[in-house]
């Protein structure tokens, strides 16, 4: 897995740099301290992950990420940040993070995370506070509904499709466990999408937050 690592404190990108190269399979190929020279690393080196922190003078890390999810759609955004709330862990996600760690994480949470969104998984950060509206999570795999109102337009086997692709499956993995083919997925998750008014990934990932589809990692 090649990453990029992207803070603008020094200190912070050694530690992490160090920490990573105890991974056999991990590769940091660049750490820069801006966001500007995130999009110049990504374009360089097209890494499988970028590790972003928010908070950096300039071209912020929630910039950056906006503009990478445009211009390098196969790079995994991987936030890592002190802010807790759920505010910041939503606008990240609409902004095309797949994934949110908080730098209190242990090293070994933070490779799990790392892990996770360079396979296509979607991780969240346990310590992140979710507001009373957002519905206690459930595991992907259970299959307690989301609320009626939003979903009821859906068919059963689109509810199925839509929660597989928010969990990070990929198309053909989700043809390959319901035994059916990647164009039947992709016209399920297409009308599904449709229906509820949803428009990519990111949009798709906060549907699933406030369903309570997705739960932090870990619980």
């Amino acid at each position: 897995m090649r990453v990029v690592l992207v803070d603008n404190h020094a200190l912070v990108r050694a530690g992490l740099r160090l920490l990573l190269s105890a991974e056999s399979d991990i590769a940091v190929v660049a750490d820069v301290d801006s966001g500007e020279e995130a999009l110049e690393a990504v374009a360089r080196h097209s890494p499988d992950v970028v590790v972003m922190d928010l908070s950096m003078p300039g071209m912020s890390g929630l910039e950056c990420t906006r503009h990478l999810a445009g211009c390098a759609p196969r790079t995994r955004i991987l936030v890592l940040t002190r802010f807790i709330d759920y505010a910041h862990m939503r606008e990240a996600i609409e902004a095309g993070a797949s994934g949110y760690v908080l730098k209190s994480a242990s090293a070994s949470q933070l490779v799990e995370a790392l892990r996770a969104v360079g396979e296509g998984r979607f991780y969240i950060d346990p310590g992140v506070q979710l507001p009373a509206s957002v519905r206690a999570p459930d595991d992907i795999a259970e299959s307690s509904p989301a609320p009626a109102d939003r979903i009821a337009g859906l068919s059963a086997r689109e509810h199925e499709v839509l929660r597989a692709a928010a969990a990070g499956e990929s198309t053909k993995q989700i043809a390959n466990r319901l035994m059916l083919s990647t164009r039947t997925v992709e016209f399920h998750k297409y009308k599904a999408m449709r229906r509820l008014g949803l428009r990519g990934r990111a949009a798709l990932l906060r549907f699933a937050l406030e369903m309570g589809w997705l739960r932090p990692s870990g619980e």
